[in-house]
C-alpha cells in the first residue's frame, strides 16, 4: 500500500530517486535545487537507501561523475539548477552520444544575468534543448515523483537509452508543500527492473573505448534522433502501464475543456493549475476557451498537440524564457510551435506571451489577460502582433539616500543574519582601504547577496562592485578587471576578490591557482565559514572532520564529514606568491595590519596577495548569535586556527599561543559538533596538535 505524506517538490524528486534505487549520486549545492540532494544525503546517512554520495567541487564535476559512473553500468542521479546546469554544459553534451540513461532533476531558475532568485524561469533547461535530453516538466509534486520513476523506465528502454531532465518550477514547486502518494518499494521494483546497459559500457571483461570520430558522428546523431522519436511511443507505453499499476497517469499532452474551444492556452509546469481555474471561470461566462498542458518538451509531441489544437482559432503559448534575436517570437516554446505546424493546412493563429522571466510571478490576473486577449484575436480573425511581454511594475526608487550616508562606502544596515562575521569584515575592509579606490569582485555568497541591492537600482556598496562573478572564476574575473584598468592607465587603485570557502577551495581553486601562478597583482580574500552557508550549510572543502552538514549529515550510517579540510593558505603559499596570511574576525587589528600588507603587495605589482579569514557562522554552526567573536577567538586559542603570514616564503606566527586550550571548549559551543564521541573529540585534538607541530617545522625552515 502507498502512504500519503506532505512534501515539497524537491523532496518528491528525492523520493523518486530513492524508489528508483539509484546507486551513484554526485552532488553540488545551488539554489533552489539543493534540498533535493540534502534529502538524498539523509536517506543514505540513515540507511534508507544504498547509494554512493560524492561531494564534488563543482557542477562540471557532478556531470563528469555521473558520466563515468553510468558508463560502468550503475544507475545514476543528480540535480541542479540555473548556472549550475550551465556549468555542466561541456560534459552534458557527451551523455546522449554515449547513450547514457542518466536522470537529472532541475529546479528551474533564471540562467545568467540579470540574476533572478525568486521564481521559475525555464531559460536553464531550455538552453540545452539541443543536447539530446528528453525533457519533462511537472505540474505538481506528485507528478514530479512519478516522473522520476517513469524517467528511468523510459530512458533505460533499449529503444531509447537517452538522458532525461525532470523539471520542477524553482521556488514554486521546489519549496511548496503538497500531499503526495508514496508508492511501496516493492511495487516500484516490479515496475522498474535493474539497469542493464544495451549500448556502451566500460567493462574489464569486454574492454571498449567511449569514442567516435569523423563520419561516425553523423551516423550516431541520426541514431540518437531516431531514438528520440521512438521515445514518444515509449513514454506513452510507460505512462499507460504506470497508470495501471499506481492509478495515476499523465500522458504526453493533456487537453482540458478543448473539445469546442476557439482559444487554447498552452502551458508547461506549475502555472497549469492557475490556468485551469481561469479556464473554468471563463467557461462560466460562456467563453469558448481551453487549456493544453504539454509535459514533454523533448521529444516535441507534434502529432499529439495537433490533434488537440487543429480546430481552434487561436493558440496562445506561455513562455517563461527568452531566446533573443529570433524571428517572430521571443519564447522558445512558441518558436517550437510555429516551426512544428508551419505548412499545416489552416493552422490556428499562434500567439506568444512572455512571462516569469527572472522568476517574476505569473498571476491569475496575468493568465486571465492572456485568455481575454486571445479571445479578442479569435474574434478579429488576426493579430496585429503575435507577441506580448507580461511586464510587472517596477517599485519606485527613492530620490536620494539620507544626507549623512553620502560619504560612506557602505550604507548602514544589513540583511545578513544576526551575528554574521562576514558583514563585520567587509565593513572593516572598506573603512581601512577605502582611499585606495578599491574595485571589488565577488561570486554569489552571503556577503554579495546581502549587499547586492538596497533598493531597486541602488547598491549599498559605494565602490566599483561586481557582485555576481561566476563561482569558478572569481580570481580570473578580478585579474581581468586589473588588466582592463591597467591598459587604460588606471593604476592608482587596488582590485580585491572576495569569495567564500566553497568558491575558493572547491569550484574556484583552478582559477585561483592560475592567478597565483601568473602573478596577477590582486588581493584575494577568502571568508571561510567552513561550509556552503549561502545555499544552506552543505559541506565544502574546508569543512572540519566529523562536522555535521546537510550533505554530510549525522545518521545511523554516518558520523558527519568523513574528510579532513583542505589547508588553502598552505596550498597558495606553495605557489610561491609574495604574501599569504590568515586572519580571524576575533582579531581585527591583526586583520587590518595584514590587509594593508596585502594591498601594498598588489599595488607594487609583486603578484597575488592571499588572505584567509576565519568567519564562524551562527546559523550554520548552530550557536547563539552573540557568541561569534568568542568562538572565533577559541578557534585561535585551541590552535585549530593559527594566525600567521608568509612573506616571500618566510613563515611567521602573528599570535603566539603558549598554552592552547582544549578543543572541547571550542566544539562544545557548536551544534555541528554535538554528536561527537570521545574518540572523535580525541582525533580533533590530535589534529590541532599536529597542526601546531607542523607549523613549528615550517618556521624552522
Amino acid at each position: 500500500m502507498s502512504t500519503m505524506e506532505i512534501m515539497t517538490g524537491n523532496t518528491a524528486l528525492a523520493h523518486g530517486a530513492r524508489l528508483a534505487r539509484v546507486q551513484v549520486i554526485p552532488i553540488y549545492p545551488i539554489t533552489p535545487q539543493t534540498s533535493i540532494v540534502e534529502e538524498l544525503a539523509k536517506f543514505v546517512a540513515n540507511s534508507a537507501m544504498e547509494a554512493r554520495m560524492i561531494n564534488v567541487e563543482s557542477e562540471h564535476s557532478v556531470c563528469a561523475s555521473v558520466w563515468g559512473a553510468e558508463l560502468t553500468g550503475a544507475r545514476c542521479f543528480t540535480a541542479t539548477a540555473s548556472m549550475g546546469l550551465g556549468y555542466m554544459y561541456e560534459p552534458l553534451t557527451f551523455l546522449h552520444g554515449n547513450r547514457l540513461p542518466i536522470v537529472i532533476g532541475v529546479a528551474n531558475r533564471t540562467l545568467g544575468a540579470p540574476v533572478g532568485v525568486g521564481g521559475a524561469d525555464y531559460s536553464d533547461a531550455m538552453s540545452i534543448r539541443d543536447f539530446g535530453f528528453i525533457q519533462f516538466y511537472a505540474e505538481s509534486n506528485q507528478e514530479a515523483l512519478d516522473t522520476v520513476i517513469q524517467a528511468y523506465r523510459i530512458a533505460e528502454d533499449p529503444r531509447v537509452m537517452l538522458p532525461v531532465l525532470v523539471n520542477v518550477d524553482g521556488f514554486y514547486l521546489s519549496f511548496s508543500y503538497e500531499l503526495v502518494s508514496l508508492p511501496e518499494q516493492a511495487e516500484v521494483d516490479k515496475f522498474l527492473p535493474p539497469f542493464k546497459p544495451t549500448f556502451l559500457k566500460l567493462d574489464s571483461d569486454e574492454p571498449s573505448a567511449a569514442y567516435a570520430w569523423g563520419p561516425h558522428l553523423i551516423h550516431m546523431e541520426k541514431q540518437n534522433e531516431e531514438a528520440m522519436h521512438a521515445a514518444l511511443k515509449v513514454i506513452e507505453e510507460v505512462d499507460e502501464e504506470f497508470g495501471q499499476v499506481f492509478g495515476r497517469k499523465y500522458g504526453i499532452v493533456e487537453g482540458y475543456r478543448t473539445e469546442d474551444a476557439e482559444v487554447i492556452l498552452v502551458t508547461l509546469g506549475s502555472v497549469t493549475g492557475t490556468a485551469r481555474e481561469v479556464v473554468d471561470a471563463l467557461r462560466e461566462e460562456g467563453k469558448p476557451v481551453g487549456l493544453l498542458k504539454f509535459r514533454t518538451f523533448r521529444p516535441f509531441p507534434t502529432k499529439q498537440i495537433w490533434e488537440i489544437i487543429k480546430d481552434a482559432k487561436v493558440v496562445a503559448i506561455i513562455d517563461r524564457n527568452v531566446s533573443h534575436g529570433g524571428g517572430g517570437a521571443s519564447g522558445v516554446a512558441c518558436r517550437e510551435f510555429r516551426t512544428a505546424f508551419y505548412g499545416y493546412s489552416n493552422p490556428p493563429v499562434i500567439l506568444n506571451f512572455v512571462t516569469s522571466v527572472g522568476g517574476t510571478e505569473t498571476s491569475y490576473a496575468d493568465v486571465e489577460h492572456m485568455m481575454r486577449r486571445s479571445l479578442e484575436v479569435a474574434q478579429a480573425g488576426r493579430a496585429e502582433a503575435g507577441e506580448e511581454w507580461m511586464l510587472p511594475e517596477i517599485p519606485q526608487v527613492p530620490k536620494a539616500v539620507p544626507k549623512d550616508w553620502e560619504k560612506r562606502l557602505l550604507y548602514p544596515g544589513s540583511s545578513s543574519c544576526a551575528g554574521c562575521p562576514e558583514t563585520l569584515i567587509f565593513r572593516h575592509i572598506l573603512e581601512e582601504i577605502g582611499e585606495e579606490k578599491p574595485y571589488i569582485v565577488m561570486p554569489p555568497l552571503c556577503l554579495s547577496v546581502t549587499n547586492y541591492v538596497m533598493w531597486p537600482g541602488i547598491s549599498p556598496v559605494k565602490v566599483p562592485f561586481l557582485p555576481d562573478m561566476v563561482f569558478a572564476a572569481t580570481a580570473s574575473g578580478a585579474a581581468g578587471v586589473r588588466s582592463g584598468l591597467d591598459v587604460q592607465g588606471k593604476d592608482d587603485n587596488v582590485v580585491i576578490a572576495i569569495a567564500g570557502d566553497g568558491g575558493t577551495a572547491d569550484i574556484g581553486i583552478q582559477s585561483l591557482s592560475a592567478v597565483a601562478n601568473r602573478g596577477d597583482p590582486i588581493v584575494y580574500i577568502c571568508l571561510d565559514n567552513e561550509a556552503y552557508m549561502n545555499t544552506g550549510v552543505q559541506r565544502s572543502g574546508t569543512t572540519p572532520f566529523v562536522a555535521d552538514t546537510t550533505t554530510t549529515p549525522v545518521g545511523t550510517n554516518s558520523t558527519g564529514n568523513p574528510m579532513r579540510p583542505k589547508d588553502m593558505p598552505r596550498i597558495i603559499a606553495d605557489h610561491e606568491v609574495p604574501y599569504v596570511a590568515t586572519a580571524s574576525v576575533a582579531y581585527i587589528a591583526d586583520f587590518k595590519k595584514k590587509l594593508r600588507k596585502a594591498v601594498e603587495t598588489a599595488k607594487q605589482r609583486r603578484g597575488l596577495a592571499y588572505m584567509h579569514v576565519h568567519c564562524p557562522c551562527p546559523a550554520g554552526w548552530r550557536f547563539a548569535t552573540e557568541k561569534t567573536i568568542e568562538i572565533a577567538r577559541l578557534a585561535v586559542q585551541t590552535r585549530l586556527w593559527d594566525l600567521y603570514e608568509v612573506e616571500d616564503g618566510i613563515w611567521k606566527l602573528t599570535k603566539e599561543i603558549d598554552k592552547p586550550r582544549p578543543v572541547s571548549e571550542y566544539t562544545g559551543l557548536q551544534g555541528r559538533f554535538k554528536h561527537l564521541t570521545e574518540d572523535q573529540l580525541r582525533l580533533l585534538q590530535e589534529f590541532a596538535d599536529q597542526k601546531a607541530a607542523s607549523f613549528a617545522k615550517l618556521m624552522d625552515g
